[in-house]
């Protein structure tokens, strides 16, 4: 579904993943909404700018951009971490969060 925001502009729905956790999980780390490249890839923190690969790599002591996406997960929840997003769906151009609606 598509709507038309004030601009003129068409606003997508846009829908969070899965959570990412196991049963050792004891940080969860939450955000908004995926982005356009996220939710085109399928993937958690997918474009290539965001530095969230890198910094939970630092933060767990690996180096996570060079990895298969399964494995960077694998490599999370090893570490006690999850992922989540705390919209479930919104309409929204483009991919910041002040463009979230409904």
């Amino acid at each position: 579904m598509s709507t038309r925001s004030s601009s003129g502009s068409s606003a997508e729905r846009a829908r969070a993943f899965a959570p990412v956790a196991g049963p050792g999980t004891r940080v969860l780390i939450l955000g908004s909404l995926p982005g356009v490249a996220s939710l085109a890839a399928g993937q958690y923190y997918a474009h290539p700018r965001n530095a969230f690969w890198r910094l939970a790599g630092a933060v767990i002591g690996a180096d996570l951009v060079p990895l298969a996406y399964d494995a960077r997960l694998a490599a999370l929840t090893r570490a006690g971490l999850g992922l989540w997003d705390v919209i479930a769906s919104a309409e929204r151009v483009g991919s910041l969060d002040a463009a979230i609606r409904n």
